[in-house]
């Protein structure tokens, strides 16, 4: 079973091709692109984790928080149209702005437009039954609909594939801190084969965005390298609670920032921070009754 790990003009290195077969061993002077190597393997595991469902939640969130601004100024319209001498309350829209933004979110660009078409409709009849007001004031809202529902089919067409790559592209750049490519190149990818499951792949522009991103097999969390930046850690893994896998998922996850795979564990002071860890991890094992799971 082959296990190949490809870069070209990745951090420091131009190129390179590494067989995974068993223990691997890279060694060689300082920056000379060890830690480029260790982070590419683990970033191109981690960008495809349940990048598409990510891509669709992101997608869904996205028309749903439109749609809140539409609904918004579109209860400011009403109430400039709602004469001076009788109160308007957006408590009437309640129902049918909840009833609409769950639908909304579901929708496709085919139908979209149907779905917004009955909102708006809904909206205007609940106006004119609790508001007196001239039919003639309403024909100004035509050009507002077409404009908001726009908004909403254009969201729709955005593609879950240019997504994906934005969610790759924001996590490879925090894994390398914003200087992924080798400068003024031309060509860029990671690229991660086995020849059992598949390919794993991504290609960057020269701006360090990707232009390319192609999943072969699912990636589940269990299947992601573990990332050791910091050597000291080795020493304590004869410690049981350290060498437990919740405790690598639970406390051990890699922030936000990316500083290394334990995140927060090898920022500052390291005994400090291992003690502040444990203290988490008993914390939060008294709390969820978790088992360890010694490696």
């Amino acid at each position: 079973m082959n296990k190949v790990l490809k870069l070209k003009n990745i951090g420091k290195l131009s190129e390179a091709e590494i067989y995974l077969e068993g223990i691997t061993v890279i060694c060689g002077e300082n920056n000379s692109g060890k830690s480029t190597i260790g982070k590419a393997l683990y970033n191109v595991f981690y960008s495809f984790l349940d990048n598409e469902e990510i891509a669709n939640n992101q997608k869904s969130d996205k028309i749903g928080n439109e749609f809140d601004e539409i609904h918004k100024q579109l209860m400011f319209t009403f109430k400039k149209f709602t004469p001076s001498d009788e109160m308007f309350s957006e408590k009437y829209f309640s129902t049918i702005k909840k009833n609409f933004k769950a639908r909304l979110k579901k929708c496709d660009s085919s139908n979209i437009e149907k779905v917004f078409d009955e909102y708006f409709e809904n909206c205007i009849n609940l106006f004119k039954i609790n508001n007196v007001t001239e039919d003639k004031n309403f024909c100004e809202f035509d050009g507002l609909k077409a404009t908001w529902k726009t908004i909403l089919v254009n969201l729709c067409k955005i593609s879950t594939e240019d997504i994906v790559k934005d969610i790759v592209s924001v996590q490879t750049e925090k894994v390398f801190h914003g200087q992924i490519t080798k400068i003024s190149c031309e060509e860029a990818y990671i690229e991660f084969y086995d020849d059992i499951k598949g390919k794993l792949s991504m290609n960057y522009s020269s701006n360090d965005k990707c232009t390319e991103a192609i999943q072969k097999f699912i990636v589940n969390s269990d299947s992601i390298p573990i990332y050791i930046e910091n050597p000291r850690v080795i020493d304590l893994l004869s410690n049981p609670i350290i060498k437990s896998k919740e405790f690598i998922k639970t406390i051990l996850s890699p922030s936000n920032s990316y500083n290394d795979i334990y995140g927060q564990l090898l920022s500052g002071n390291f005994a400090v921070s291992l003690t502040k860890s444990l203290k988490k991890w008993t914390k939060h094992s008294q709390s969820n009754d978790s088992r360890m799971d010694i490696i």
